[in-house]
C-alpha cells in the first residue's frame, strides 16, 4: 500500500510539471511598452504654435515689447545777442525749464547745426554748474544774469566728460551753442540778450 501511493506521488509531481510547462510555452510575450502620439500644438487659426505666436500662462498672447515713446518736442524761442559793438547775431533754442529737461539737456545728441541751441531757465540766479555726461557734442556754454547780460562764457567743453563747468558769477539762463560759436560771434562778457519769444517763468 505505501508503496502504491509514493507512486501515486510521483505521478501527481509528474503531471504538475507538464503542466507548468505547458503554461510557460503558451504565455504571450511581453506586450510592447505604447508610445503616445503627441500632436503638435496649433494656434487659433490651425496653423502651428511658435514663439512669435506663443501664449503665455496668463492666457494672453506674446507680444513684441512696445518702441520706447520718444520725448516731447521742446518749445523754442530766439536767442538774440548784441555786443557792445553792436554786432548782432540770432540761433533757435530750445528750452530747457523743467528739472528733468534741465537735467537731460543735449545729452545722447550727436549733431548740433551752428544756428542752434538750447537755453536752460533757472527759477532765480545762482551760480550754475555743468558736466558733458552723455553729451557727444562740444560746446559752448554762455551764462546769461536775470537781466539778460552775458556774464561768463565756457568755451568748448570737452564732451563725456565729468567735470564741472561753470564761472564764478550767478546767473538765471544758460544758453548752449556748438563749440567756438561763441568766440566766432564775438559773444563775450557785457553781451546782452533778447529772446523771442519771451523765457518762461519757472518755479523750480
Amino acid at each position: 500500500m505505501l508503496r502504491f501511493f509514493n507512486k501515486y506521488l510521483q505521478l501527481l509531481c509528474m503531471c504538475a510539471l507538464l503542466v507548468s510547462a505547458g503554461c510557460k510555452s503558451e504565455a504571450s510575450p511581453p506586450a510592447p511598452t505604447a508610445v503616445q502620439e503627441v500632436e503638435p500644438a496649433l494656434d487659433e487659426k490651425g496653423g502651428p504654435m511658435n514663439k512669435e505666436n506663443a501664449v503665455d500662462s496668463s492666457g494672453l498672447a506674446s507680444a513684441p515689447a512696445p518702441a520706447p515713446t520718444p520725448a516731447p518736442a521742446l518749445a523754442t524761442t530766439k536767442a538774440v545777442f548784441i555786443t557792445p559793438k553792436g554786432r548782432q547775431s540770432s540761433f533757435t533754442c530750445e528750452i530747457a525749464q523743467t528739472p528733468s529737461e534741465r537735467a537731460t539737456g543735449l545729452m545722447h545728441r550727436k549733431t548740433l547745426a551752428p544756428t542752434k541751441g538750447m537755453v536752460f531757465v533757472f527759477p532765480h540766479p545762482e551760480e550754475q554748474m555743468f558736466w558733458m555726461k552723455n553729451t557727444y557734442i562740444p560746446l559752448d556754454m554762455i551764462f546769461i544774469s536775470s537781466d539778460g547780460v552775458v556774464v561768463g562764457v565756457v568755451e568748448n567743453a570737452r564732451p563725456l566728460s565729468l567735470e564741472l563747468r561753470g564761472v564764478s558769477t550767478p546767473s538765471q539762463f544758460v544758453v548752449e551753442l556748438a563749440a567756438f560759436t561763441a568766440g566766432k560771434h564775438g559773444i563775450k562778457v557785457g553781451t546782452k540778450v533778447g529772446f523771442d519769444p519771451p523765457l518762461p517763468v519757472v518755479r523750480r
